[in-house]
């Protein structure tokens, strides 16, 4: 009995040390013909396709400028952002009396987050 199990014990043996051998190299699929290369043309970025609505940083006259963010300083919270609608510019209130708003880290020139104490913007930042 005790030969047997020393037989299977080395067939197990050889089976599992034979599988943990150097692999094949893989095989490459069959390339394929590439297909023929087309020209490229690329519009410069200041043609816009008729009809396209302006951008943010366009409609309001220096609209990244951080000078100009500080005029929502010291509005009530509704004028400050019917200001920054009328700018075409994404606003937020991220802090509400000391108090922070759910607000994603996302960073967007685009968006001026307003900062309010008694209902008056204290303090913009872009983001």
């Amino acid at each position: 009995m005790k030969s047997i199990s020393f037989a299977v014990a080395c067939c197990l043996f050889t089976f599992a040390f034979s599988s943990c051998g150097p692999d094949e190299e893989p095989t490459a699929p069959a390339k394929s013909d590439p297909a023929p290369e087309k020209p490229v043309t690329v519009k410069p970025a200041t043609e816009k396709p008729k009809g396209q609505k302006p951008t943010p940083e366009k409609s309001m006259k220096n609209a990244s400028d951080p000078e100009s963010d500080q005029t929502f300083i010291g509005l009530p919270l509704k004028e400050a952002e019917e200001k920054a609608e009328k700018s075409g510019l994404r606003h937020r209130v991220v802090l509400v009396d000391g108090q922070p708003r759910p607000a994603t880290r996302d960073y967007r020139p685009d968006r001026v987050n307003f900062e309010v104490e008694n209902g008056k913007i204290v303090k913009v930042s872009r983001g």
